[in-house]
């Protein structure tokens, strides 16, 4: 599970076949929202 921004990767070995992946995750500010108050027409 991902907790915090950074690079995190994979290693897998199966029967001497070798591969690996790197992903890096960012993080974002979460947006600002304003909702108005109802109004009747």
């Amino acid at each position: 599970m991902v907790t915090s921004p950074g690079a995190y990767w994979v290693a897998v070995d199966v029967n001497g076949c070798m591969a690996s992946d790197t992903i890096a995750i960012g993080q974002s500010a979460f947006p600002m929202v304003n909702l108005m108050s109802d109004t009747i027409l």
